[in-house]
């Protein structure tokens, strides 16, 4: 290098702005944080806001994005429970999510025929092996509710009853509860009719007597 001549170092040259993604605003860099914080964002907003057009924002998402969660919360959102179901099973195996999703409705009529939807997700995929082990836990769950004969006559014929034993014996449990309390109501109806129908001859057996000078006590209007 000539003597005299500033010594210089290379640098690399700044960004050129037209690399940047139109959806990142400048002098935000993209990052694992930047995007998890905005999906969280995204999806409380979607599960807590009524002010959008469910329909046009699946329109939007494309089948490659990987926005698997937020497509679930969307098809549960237009009511397509078992779309929904799907994708937490077998887009994110995320099994605990998808039992979560059957407990947090809200009516028994609707939340057992969800758990029966996804206990059938488990038992007959689409397209790989059947799910075993999801299965059995959610039959041996606390909080799953099903009907134990629709069960036991559709289960598979290679689990053995071990496999399930906690679900059998809540089923037995919840059955001799039901009957109880049946019994119960039976005898508390049959007790409160003959407690109105004493009620009834005590009313009847009484006498009121009525002259020109009775009046009524409410209204003070004469009675004969």
């Amino acid at each position: 290098q000539p003597a005299g001549l500033p010594v210089t170092t290379a640098t690399e040259p700044p960004p050129d702005p037209a690399d940047r993604p139109a959806n990142q605003p400048a002098g935000l860099p993209v990052t694992t944080d930047t995007l998890s914080a905005a999906r969280a964002q995204l999806l409380d907003a979607l599960q807590t806001s009524e002010l959008y057009n469910v329909g046009l924002i699946q329109s939007r998402i494309r089948d490659d994005s990987g926005m698997h969660r937020e497509m679930a919360l969307l098809h549960g959102r237009r009511g397509d429970h078992d779309l929904a179901l799907g994708v937490l099973v077998h887009e994110l195996g995320d099994y605990a999510a998808a039992r979560r999703y059957c407990t947090e409705r809200s009516e028994p009529t609707s939340r057992r025929k969800l758990f029966h939807s996804l206990l059938e997700l488990y038992l007959r995929p689409r397209t790989t092996g059947p799910l075993l082990q999801p299965a059995i836990d959610l039959l041996n769950s606390g909080d799953a509710d099903f009907d134990a004969v629709e069960i036991l006559t559709n289960l598979p014929d290679n689990w053995s009853l071990s496999s399930v034993s906690d679900f059998l014996s809540k089923s037995v449990r919840n059955s001799f509860h039901s009957r109880c309390s049946s019994a119960i109501g039976c005898r508390l109806s049959v007790h409160l009719r003959a407690t109105l129908s004493q009620s009834l001859a005590t009313a009847q057996s009484t006498r009121v007597t009525a002259t020109e000078s009775s009046k009524c006590d409410v209204c003070s209007s004469p009675l004969g």
